[in-house]
């Protein structure tokens, strides 16, 4: 009768370092698709001083698109941005919009109040004087975005305060 040993010898060391550097690998790979995923790519390089945006659109005679979102950006914040806005950058600059990116510390804060935000992401067009002349609250598909967003067609109006 044969020993344990003889009927299973031990694997060569060669197998065991193939075994080891596909599992770093693996978890390598996990990490950075996680670390990618929350880094909000996609997201548009506006500026965030809203304030400073509004002044510049009122000495330009511009209007000013706004998107508002969550800190960190929101799955559906992330998709509207990676989709809607960068698929409508030439529609935008097009529209003469300036625009800004504005994180929303959360619902309660001073800045969701004063734009009457009730979710988020929102995106709002203001006109050069600041006055609101639409919006447009979670996901907007492309065409939607462009067709009755941007040239005001479909207008609606911010919620009652």
């Amino acid at each position: 009768m044969a020993s344990p040993e003889q009927t299973n010898p031990p694997a060569p060391r060669k197998d065991r370092w193939v075994k080891r550097l596909f599992l770093l690998a693996t978890v390598a790979a996990v990490v950075a698709v996680y670390l990618l995923q929350r880094s909000g790519p996609g997201m548009p390089d506006w500026p965030g001083d809203l304030p400073a945006v509004l002044v510049r659109a009122k000495a330009e005679n511009r209007p000013v698109l706004v998107f508002f979102h969550s800190s960190p950006p929101s799955a559906t914040a992330q998709r509207l941005a990676s989709t809607t806005i960068v698929m409508n950058a030439a529609a935008i600059q097009k529209g003469r919009f300036l625009t800004a990116r504005v994180a929303v510390p959360g619902l309660g804060s001073d800045i969701a109040r004063q734009y009457r935000l009730t979710e988020l992401p929102t995106l709002i067009l203001l006109d050069r004087s600041g006055k609101e002349t639409n919006r447009r609250t979670g996901f907007v598909g492309e065409v939607p975005f462009r067709s009755g967003f941007l040239d005001n067609k479909d207008v609606q109006a911010p919620p009652a305060r």
